[in-house]
């Protein structure tokens, strides 16, 4: 049975409200910024600063009606009736926006005047936010192409959606036979990832076969999707003067130099000993402790600790884990925290139809509570997936509460804050099993299982995801076969596998597993930014446990919002991914894991 304490408190953003006020405020404060923008805002210093003042507050209006119809379609996908009003009011923007789809073409135009006007004390808090206007200035399509691009904005996340649904409620998983011979029903990705946590070895396989088995039965409508969503991307980024199609694009978005992600592979790729160190030491205990003659992809879940996944961790002591681990953060981040807990930010419970996973809302300037999503499935697992939205929640509220024209973040900094609560929860019950070898080893072993994936593994992804989007930018057509043959060589390049003879029948099976990445659906180069975020992530939690002090300056960090480039911001913290030494202190840390993982393995 639902528990209401359990469920996010959404109608808070209506207040004593209704969707269709939200919807009738939206549009009116779109009619006033039209009706000034058509007045000529470059003609005056106070015109300007009014148009400014307007878009702020339509932001905060339009971020209350988004995040709160994205949320009541994620509560239930099955039900229909908040998507299509989303999509009305999509529909309905389209004229407006329209109507200032040559905003930044004016701006360009008046860029001397502007310049001038920002000198005034009252506007020159905007200057960053024009010279990120400006510098595109050779990268602006015709205006009649940009009018025309405004008019498929209802568009935007047509791909997404398609996927999330087939993902999540129309994959065709067959029915999984346990060692009993019963068949057991598996409706989505959520289900299949919990009976890879079963005792029951012969289930374990089945719903692992059932799983892939799908996907594999569906490769080549995803391959299809995936691919008309590239093409999209690169179309639009040629029309946009980046020859290099999206990759070029992001690159010059995100204010990085072309030479820093093949850098960041690099450096990556490097963590490959300690990772084929970790991952012979731990099949080799998961062997041992289950009696299996060989570790096989099902198993790989499996508790490193013997009965470890049966102890069930209650969402009130998850509260009470994530207190704690966060209070190297102060006392305003942990009361923070607890707002989030008492005011319901947080949907906790699995559901029918909800959606899967797990996600912090974003562009919540004007949104009191920074919402959670969650299928809390009362596993350690799950206590490190409630630090690490709460990382993004409480980032939020710092941004938020700092900032106003740069009130929002980066995808490029956004994992920074979450993967530090990560660690620094591990950080925690390490220093809370002191003495206790066996619960050590368990916290080392999410530990290490977790950077390597944001790091090796989603770097992996990345480089596929790289050459997927040259491919397209260069005229060939994504298939399932090429996307897993890629894909193949590129588990080989970073985990460093000789693989001489053809894989087993689970690993090729599991190849098209590639294609059912999220992100890769979402419209930005994404993934490689989780390795930014563990890295640097890390370098903070060693950071604040030397100096406590070094708070201030991560304080500083989350309240920066937008207001500086991807780079400059991480010079806050005095982090510079440009010098090896960084890259170094990293990899020494991770050796110390790894070494502390092999004697406590060997300990019990």
């Amino acid at each position: 049975m639902e528990r209401f304490e359990y469920k996010w408190d959404l109608e808070k953003i209506l207040k004593d409200g209704t969707i269709d006020d939200l919807i009738n405020d939206y549009f009116t404060k779109l009619g006033d910024i039209i009706k000034l923008y058509e007045e000529d805002v470059f003609t005056s210093k106070e015109k300007l600063l009014h148009f400014h003042q307007l878009s702020i507050q339509c932001s905060s209006i339009g971020n209350k009606l988004f995040n709160y119809l994205n949320s009541k379609c994620n509560e239930d996908l099955s039900n229909q009736t908040n998507f299509e009003i989303l999509q009305e009011v999509k529909i309905k923007a389209v004229p407006y926006h329209q109507r200032m789809s040559d905003f930044v073409d004016r701006a360009i135009e008046n860029q001397d005047l502007i310049k001038e006007f920002l000198l005034d004390p009252r506007l020159v808090h905007l200057q960053r936010y024009y010279y990120k206007i400006f510098r595109t200035a050779k990268h602006q399509p015709p205006a009649e192409i940009k009018r025309y691009m405004v008019s498929y904005a209802p568009l935007s996340s047509a791909y997404e959606s398609i996927f999330t649904i087939l993902k999540d409620q129309n994959i065709p998983m067959k029915p999984a036979k346990d060692k009993n011979r019963k068949y057991v029903t598996i409706n989505n990705y959520e289900e299949y990832l919990n009976t890879q946590f079963s005792l029951d070895r012969i289930f374990r396989k089945n719903a692992y076969y059932s799983w892939h088995g799908a996907v594999a039965s569906i490769e080549d409508t995803l391959a299809q999707l995936l691919y008309f969503k590239l093409l999209e991307q690169n179309i639009d980024a040629r029309n946009c003067n980046f020859p290099g199609g999206f990759y070029e694009a992001q690159i010059f978005e995100d204010e990085l130099p072309t030479s820093f992600i093949p850098y960041v592979y690099k450096k990556i790729s490097r963590f490959c000993t300690e990772y084929k160190k970790f991952k012979k030491i731990r099949k080799r205990k998961l062997r041992d402790i289950y009696s299996l003659k060989g570790v096989k992809p099902w198993d790989l879940k499996m508790p490193i600790v013997k009965n470890s996944d049966l102890e069930k961790i209650e969402i009130s002591e998850a509260q009470d884990m994530a207190l704690e681990a966060l209070k190297p953060l102060g006392e305003e981040y942990v009361k923070n925290v607890k707002r989030a807990f008492s005011e319901r930010w947080i949907d906790w419970e699995c559901r029918k139809g909800k959606t899967t996973g797990a996600y912090c809302i974003s562009g919540c300037y004007g949104v009191e509570n920074k919402y959670i999503l969650m299928n809390y499935n009362y596993r350690l697992d799950d206590v490190y997936t409630l630090v690490h939205e709460l990382g993004h929640a409480m980032h939020a509220v710092e941004y938020c509460a700092h900032q106003r024209e740069y009130a929002d973040t980066t995808i490029f900094i956004a994992e920074i804050p979450s993967s530090l609560n990560e660690l620094l929860l591990s950080f925690h019950l390490i220093e809370r099993y002191k003495g206790n070898p066996s619960k050590q080893l368990e916290v080392y072993d999410y530990l290490l299982n977790n950077f390597f994936s944001a790091t090796i593994n989603q770097v992996i992804l990345s480089d596929w995801e790289y050459d997927m989007n040259k491919l397209v930018n260069s005229g060939r057509i994504i298939t399932a076969e090429a996307a897993k043959m890629i894909y193949k060589a590129k588990q080989q390049k970073y985990q460093g596998n000789r693989i001489t003879k053809p894989l087993s029948p689970w690993k090729d099976l599991a190849l098209a597993n590639v294609l059912t990445v999220p992100h890769f659906y979402s419209g930005e180069f994404y993934v490689y930014k989780y390795a930014i975020g563990k890295i640097v992530g890390l370098i903070i939690a060693m950071e604040l446990q030397k100096d406590p002090s070094y708070m201030d300056k991560y304080f500083e960090f989350l309240r920066s919002g937008t207001s500086k480039s991807n780079l400059d911001t991480l010079k806050i913290l005095g982090i510079d991914l440009e010098r090896s030494a960084i890259w170094t202190r990293v990899k020494d840390e991770i050796h110390k894991w790894v070494s502390e993982y092999v004697r406590l393995t060997a300990e019990i």
